[in-house]
């Protein structure tokens, strides 16, 4: 039985309104401490779900953490990368606060492999990528790591010093 993206926004949804947000085996995902569901976000589109925590920094300062999730219920490529991007930029015009985090988490049910996207993701610090399985249980998430470009270190040369680096450059 396949699942499609009404199925897993319902299933994050449903898991958030039972739990206030507390850490259980869907919120694996840290969903915020205030869930918004197909959020509009004026002429950027309309977000599956964003979460949103207040930060207090030890100096004081207030900010706020929102987390775009895009959910697909097929293959996260390179337009869900670009579309979950744009719903970040809407939310940093709409939240209209200096200090804002945002993060963003890509779910489907598998990941372009055929195209460089894998390798931009390396570059991007708050992006993390989940694929969805359906199990016994329900649907279950599985966190995939991001470093795609060492999958297999034995075609690697060893990384070089400061000096070599600087022989290469003169």
């Amino acid at each position: 039985m396949k699942f499609n993206e009404f199925d897993l926004e319902e299933a994050i949804w449903q898991d958030y309104k039972t739990t206030g947000g507390e850490q259980t085996a869907l919120s694996c995902l840290m969903l915020g401490s205030i869930m918004k569901r197909q959020l509009r976000i004026g002429n950027y589109g309309v977000a599956d779900l964003v979460g949103f925590d207040i930060d207090i920094a030890p100096n004081g300062k207030v900010g706020i953490s929102a987390t775009v999730y895009e959910l697909k219920r097929g293959c996260i490529d390179i337009k869900a990368l670009l579309q979950s991007c744009r719903y970040a930029a809407g939310l940093k015009h709409l939240v209209n606060i200096k200090f804002i985090n945002i993060n963003i988490v890509l779910i489907g049910s598998s990941i372009d492999m055929s195209s460089e996207f894998v390798y931009l993701l390396d570059r991007l610090n708050n992006v993390d990528l989940y694929i969805a399985h359906l199990s016994m249980s329900g649907i279950e998430f599985e966190y995939v790591n991001t470093n795609f470009g060492l999958v297999d270190k034995g075609d690697m040369n060893p990384p070089l010093s400061f000096s070599e680096i600087k022989s290469i450059l003169k």
